[in-house]
């Protein structure tokens, strides 16, 4: 009788730039050249990149930029960009996870509104997530549908509890 092998957990940990560009560059922008991965704002102090890890190696990844959306100024906004995970791992929690510790963190800089323009394919994701669409405003890429704006409050309970549980970088 053979002991199926136990999955590890994967964990969450603040990382550079430099540590979640190669993601980028295989999941978001196959092909594309590596300046396409680049974003700006990336090498802020406050910026934040977090990776999940599994067995010591990156299978996710999100950033956090202090950035109010272009159709309005906003006080005390963060834009949420490059939100990824390998394909084996969609599904078992990495992604949220990551949500997590952006929130926690930007809860912590004084954020009350995070926002992103949404892959489509990842929408009900952010749904579910407590996000919401902003009817009319997208992002018109050059390749595939049209991004629409999704935000999310912030509030100081997401300090202790972002996205309806416990910090994973706690």
């Amino acid at each position: 009788m053979s002991q199926m092998a136990k999955r590890s957990e994967p964990t969450i940990q603040r990382v550079s730039v430099r540590q979640v560009r190669p993601l980028r560059e295989q999941v978001l922008r196959p092909g594309e050249p590596p300046e396409r991965s680049v974003y700006p704002g990336d090498d802020e102090t406050d910026t934040f990149h977090a990776a999940a890890l599994l067995d010591g190696r990156i299978v996710g990844s999100a950033t956090v930029i202090r950035q109010s959306p272009a159709h309005e100024a906003i006080a005390d906004s963060w834009r949420l960009r490059g939100v990824t995970t390998l394909p084996e791992v969609r599904g078992t929690g990495c992604g949220v996870l990551l949500l997590r510790a952006v929130t926690g963190y930007v809860a912590s800089q004084g954020c009350r509104y995070m926002w992103m323009f949404a892959n489509p394919p990842a929408v009900g994701f952010y749904l579910k997530l407590g996000f919401q669409i902003m009817d009319g405003v997208q992002n018109v890429v050059p390749v595939g549908a049209p991004h629409p704006l999704m935000w999310r409050l912030i509030t100081p309970a997401d300090v202790e509890q972002p996205l309806g549980g416990p910090s994973p970088l706690a």
